[in-house]
């Protein structure tokens, strides 16, 4: 019995082939025990193409549901601005987003999310790192609100209030100074205080600077307006240095 056989050296085959499965072995590893919302997403068509196990427990959705499902189904955007978003972040031009997402409870949640291209095989499809940040974002817009209060308050006053750094320059100073000197608080800020202080009142200042925490100081003196003219003004300070 005769038997012929070829034999062809497929070393290269069999070394792609174990590098690629340790490569999918690496990504399951990276992917399925990431602490972090983890999701594979079409950038052609929007739909979820994976979910890491955090993802699923995040939105509420099982796996096999969230696989089922548009990243459209999640994202409050439409579609053509989810799109637009995608296709940034398919060409690389932008990789950190901030959007709105949809859980299975119908809460809306504010997200940050980290995203890029990630190729399989002969696809090209986007890896997304999701973060919660509603808390920050409330706690942020509880900071502004009250900052705004606190402005709106102090420019509503009658007092004098000022603010500057140890070498004397103005940091913030409320409007009825700026009234009184005829500036413009824009003109004032950025500018060392001396420089709107007659000659007879830097004896003041200097002492003004010699201030600790605790002391307090209460006095007459000159500043210079806009125009030119001296005006007298009576000062409490206290040092906060």
């Amino acid at each position: 019995m005769d038997v012929n056989s070829s034999v062809n050296d497929i070393t290269p085959h069999k070394v792609s082939e174990y590098d690629l499965l340790r490569s999918n072995e690496r990504y399951k590893s990276l992917f399925l025990n990431n602490h972090t919302v983890m999701l594979i997403i079409d950038p052609v068509s929007g739909s979820i193409e994976d979910a890491n196990p955090i993802a699923c427990s995040y939105y509420g959705w099982a796996h096999t549901q969230l696989i089922q499902m548009n990243i459209s189904d999640i994202n409050t955007l439409t579609y053509s601005e989810i799109e637009y978003e995608m296709n940034l972040s398919k060409e690389e031009e932008r990789k950190h987003f901030f959007f709105k997402h949809r859980l299975a409870n119908g809460e809306i949640r504010e997200v940050e999310v980290h995203s890029g291209p990630i190729r399989f095989g002969n696809s090209e499809l986007l890896y997304s790192h999701v973060q919660d940040i509603t808390d920050r974002k409330l706690l942020e817009n509880s900071l502004q609100n009250s900052e705004e209060k606190y402005r709106k308050l102090v420019e509503n006053i009658n007092d004098v209030i000022y603010e500057v750094d140890s070498t004397g320059i103005i940091k913030y100073i409320s409007s009825p100074i700026c009234k009184i000197l005829g500036y413009t608080s824009d003109e004032m800020t950025g500018r060392s205080f001396i420089d709107f202080v007659g000659s007879s009142s830097v004896t003041l200042l200097e002492r003004l600077a010699l201030l600790d925490e605790k002391s307090e100081l209460e006095n007459e003196y000159q500043l210079f307006k806009k125009s030119g003219e001296l005006c007298w003004v009576r000062l409490s300070t206290k040092g906060d240095l």
